[in-house]
């Protein structure tokens, strides 16, 4: 089996299943197809000429989504598209192999999320969903090391480079994030950290401040068109493996709100769901404090133990930087 036919052998099992496949197993997917692409290209890059390993500068434009517990999408390929939000970067790509890149990109975009607008359903947990009422949007800045798999390896130079080329990328980055929620009393946004929203600085509480420096895995897929001899236009997909689950601020149990003074946006944004008019759930008082049925109460479930993700796709034009004008020759 080629190279190309494995490669395009998984992506295929990845797409026949999307509906149904686990954002782990994208994961490891799309990282075997990169490594046999890796191992099989070793013996290709020794007789790769210097004036192919050319330089180029990209500038990004696409959109951003989030995959976490605010988001109501079916699936991981399949966000609601209510919250798709911008993105901007750039990138400087350095290829030194007929098949492999290596790329450093730079990026600013946001992720949104709301119980109350994302709620459509009135089946199943949807109006529950609704009167959580929680909220929030984040501004991702990222910085990321990736290397590029050409999926057609490019033996001929700058100028007689493939024309259509579809490529996966894999890499490390950091992302430095802050979570803010909309106060549903003012309309103000708030930053959510500070505040403690599941008690975490409560003396005694399990409950851990989380840090807004963050390692992420890229990895993703895309495909490159050649429209002039140093230009390139290209489109793709990346997927974010984050390592905490608080991009939205909700990841563990409600704490009791009779930890945080009354009308404080600790005490509205650790539990809004009893400023949501039109609430179907039932509203008591208990010691000064208003609480919804079902909601606030010390150790009941908030969010999930699952990992956000961010997803990143658009538009790429690139720029390529002569060989034969970056390193002239001069004979004395």
């Amino acid at each position: 089996m080629t190279l190309e036919t494995s490669i395009f052998k998984s992506f295929t099992i990845f797409v026949d299943n999307s509906s149904n496949i686990h954002m782990r197993q994208l994961a490891k997917i799309m990282i075997l197809s990169l490594v046999i692409a890796l191992f099989s290209t070793t013996a290709e890059g020794q007789k790769f000429r210097k004036k192919s390993k050319y330089m180029s500068v990209g500038l990004a434009l696409g959109t951003t989504n989030y995959v976490g517990e605010l988001d109501p999408g079916a699936s991981f390929v399949a966000t609601s598209p209510k919250f798709t939000r911008w993105n901007i970067g750039g990138e400087l790509t350095k290829r030194f192999h007929p098949r492999i890149s290596g790329r450093t990109s730079l990026s600013y975009g946001r992720i949104q999320g709301s119980d109350v607008k994302s709620a459509t359903d009135p089946e199943g947990w949807e109006p529950y969903r609704r009167v959580r009422n929680l909220n929030f949007r984040n501004d991702l800045f990222e910085l990321k090391f990736d290397g590029v798999v050409d999926l057609l390896q490019n033996r001929r130079g700058l100028e007689k480079r493939v024309k259509l080329t579809p490529y996966g990328f894999l890499g490390i980055g950091f992302m430095y994030h802050n979570p803010k929620g909309q106060l549903p009393t003012t309309g103000e946004w708030v930053s959510l950290r500070p505040l403690g929203t599941e008690g975490q600085y409560i003396e005694g509480s399990d409950a851990k401040p989380y840090s807004l420096f963050q390692v992420v895995v890229p990895m993703g897929l895309g495909v490159r068109y050649k429209i002039g001899v140093l230009w390139d236009v290209s489109f793709e997909i990346g997927w974010r493996k984050t390592f905490t689950d608080y991009l939205d601020d909700v990841g563990g149990t409600y704490v009791d709100k009779a930890n945080f003074a009354p009308g404080t946006p600790e005490y509205i944004m650790s539990d809004p769901s009893i400023y949501l008019e039109d609430n179907p759930l039932q509203q008591y008082e208990k010691n000064g404090h208003q609480y919804t049925k079902g909601y606030g109460r010390d150790g009941d479930q908030r969010g999930d133990d699952n990992s956000d993700w961010y997803i990143v796709t658009g538009f790429r034009v690139s720029y390529i930087f002569h060989p034969k004008l970056i390193a002239p020759k001069f004979k004395g």
